[in-house]
């Protein structure tokens, strides 16, 4: 039996900058809706430049996982911190009006600029376990190159995780704590706006963000996965309201070495493994396949044994 598999969707932290009074200190953002909110910690890590993470422990709050992610990463791990939240309310997702023209473009160049994004040889569409932090920021970086203006779309599991199905992996499906995407603006023949996701890794063609965001339910499930946009540069407001750190390559701190040769390098770890299960560690590192490990008391340990 398949471990369910969940990694793209994490809270990446790299701790040097981490105010372990963020529980109290961080604002809401104006933008987001109130609503009643339960939040549980788990902190994974894995070497630089592999595809495996691990469950290192699990907390019941931020202060507690903090502190233990920025030991880790004081020795030279990655580390990442998976927020579990529940809900009685979905978030609110930012407004963003109409673009100026130029930031625009049509349903047809949408297109175009999918099948192009589409044939890049060199990222991994086809490893959907991992790494749409890093697939975006290559395309977008080659848009960008083009004269193109796009933003960037997040999804986040808001009550439970993320689901898609797909062929890509022997499971037939995957679970994500988030996912991320370029999107692009759209001027429509009726003369309106409307944003298109670029997505090579779930579609086959540009498609609005609810068909997007749609294709991350759970079937059946009553739970709606919260989205929010972003400018180039700008970190996401998660689901638990809170501004996340670094400039919006992950949500967390940017990984060391900077954007684009982490982007690359992981490009070149997940490439030779499209259409394959993940490894061991990246299967055994979905908090949904072990929700016992959020009930744990602060510091105590469970066995890594499967």
């Amino acid at each position: 039996m398949f471990r369910r598999v969940m990694l793209c969707a994490v809270v990446a932290v790299t701790l040097a900058a981490i105010p372990l009074s963020a529980e109290t200190t961080t604002k809401r953002d104006p933008g987001v809706a109130e609503r009643g909110t339960s939040t549980s910690y788990a902190v994974y890590r894995r070497k630089q430049g592999t595809a495996g993470w691990s469950l290192f422990r699990a907390y019941r709050t931020h202060r507690e996982a903090s502190t233990a992610a920025r030991d880790l990463y004081q020795k030279s791990w990655e580390v990442q911190i998976h927020a579990r939240v529940t809900m009685t309310r979905v978030p609110a997702r930012p407004r963003t009006g109409s673009l100026p023209s130029g930031e625009t473009i049509t349903l047809a160049q949408a297109n175009q600029v999918f099948r192009w994004m589409a044939g890049q040889s060199d990222i991994s569409y086809r490893y959907p376990a991992d790494g749409c932090y890093a697939r975006a920021h290559l395309m977008i970086r080659r848009m960008v190159r083009r004269g193109m203006k796009p933003w960037k779309v997040w999804t986040f599991a808001n009550g439970e995780s993320l689901y898609v199905r797909t062929s890509n992996i022997p499971s037939g499906h995957v679970e994500w704590r988030y996912h991320v995407a370029p999107i692009l603006r759209v001027r429509l023949q009726n003369g309106k706006q409307r944003w298109y996701v670029i997505d090579p890794s779930l579609f086959r063609r540009p498609v609005p963000i609810a068909t997007w965001k749609n294709a991350q339910r759970r079937p059946s499930s009553r739970y709606q996965p919260y989205v929010t946009l972003t400018r180039l540069g700008q970190a996401p407001v998660g689901p638990t309201g809170k501004r996340l750190p670094g400039t919006g390559y992950w949500p967390g701190h940017d990984p060391r070495g900077g954007q684009d040769s982490h982007a690359v390098r992981m490009m070149k770890v997940y490439k030779p493994l499209e259409g394959r299960m993940p490894p061991r560690t990246v299967a055994f590192a979905s908090p949904f396949a072990r929700p016992d490990l959020f009930a744990l008391p602060a510091g105590q340990r469970r066995s890594r044994a499967a």
